[in-house]
């Protein structure tokens, strides 16, 4: 997040200026947390519940005591305050983080957590079209399915690693090979791709993290949504694919580079479908 924007930190606001914890605080040392981000449509944060109840499930993973995360009501109430004490009354950004309090080596038993919540204005309100992507795989595996996978860790070293790798390259987008050597997520957002008229997506067996967007997708506009794997080899049959998640909404990718191979795709008509039930959602 940029620019100066104000914190509540669990007890009162402070600027994200301001030094949040010591240094040696294992959140900046382990990246031993969790985190969400909101999108905020007309000063109203969308997805909230579902936002939540993954971050829940990341602090119960971590065995984290946070009783922040107990109330949803308070909790949203909150939220309205943050937004409203950084004047965010239009597109925004909501984030929340938790991470592991104390200090010391990693083998802490500590449960109790640093709560922080701020949020930043956004350059969009609602979800608008997005020019389509170019892809690039980064060659080594980075993705292992396991609890990790289940939420938003605060170690995301793997995430920008693939985002650094396509950047340097030229690309708008980077993906992930998992353990298996398929590629099983995008930079903080999920794939949706169609063979044959049927549509797929790596699931969290592949190291895909359960995204937000993607679950509403499969609920509310395609529920023959399939997990599968998505192979290398299968990037050849691919007729569409394309990026989910809650900040830019769906994204149209239009080829792969990996290797020396690129495979090409047109713009998948789902993507304007989608864009619109979900601005019809969030006006609601």
């Amino acid at each position: 997040m940029k620019g100066n924007y104000t914190v509540w930190n669990g007890e009162e606001w402070v600027s994200q200026l301001s030094p949040l914890f010591p240094i040696g605080n294992r959140g900046f040392r382990y990246g031993d947390g969790a985190f969400e981000t909101i999108r905020v449509v007309s000063g109203r944060m969308v997805f909230f519940s579902e936002h939540i109840a993954r971050l829940r499930n990341g602090v119960n993973i971590l065995e984290l005591n946070c009783p922040e995360l107990d109330d949803v009501f308070t909790l949203k109430e909150l939220g309205l305050s943050v937004l409203k004490q950084n004047e965010i009354n239009k597109g925004g950004r909501l984030r929340i983080w938790v991470v592991r309090a104390g200090e010391g080596m990693d083998h802490s038993i500590e449960k109790s957590v640093h709560f922080f919540m701020g949020a930043e204005a956004y350059p969009h309100n609602l979800y608008p079209e997005v020019s389509p992507r170019k892809a690039i795989v980064y060659p080594n595996p980075l993705l292992l399915s396991s609890p990790l996978t289940q939420f938003k860790s605060c170690n995301r070293i793997a995430y920008q690693m693939a985002a650094r790798y396509a950047r340097t390259r030229g690309f708008e987008e980077g993906l992930l090979l998992n353990q298996f050597g398929n590629i099983g997520d995008a930079v903080g957002a999920n794939l949706i791709y169609s063979i044959d008229g049927d549509w797929f997506t790596p699931g969290s067996s592949e190291g895909a993290i359960p995204g937000v967007l993607k679950q509403w997708v499969q609920n509310s506009i395609q529920d023959s949504i399939t997990n599968r794997p998505l192979r290398i080899e299968d990037l050849s049959k691919v007729n569409y694919i394309f990026t989910a998640n809650v900040m830019a909404g769906p994204v149209s990718l239009v080829s792969v580079h990996m290797g020396d191979k690129t495979f090409h795709f047109p713009e998948s008509p789902m993507v304007a479908k989608i864009r619109k039930e979900l601005n019809k959602k969030v006006k609601a």
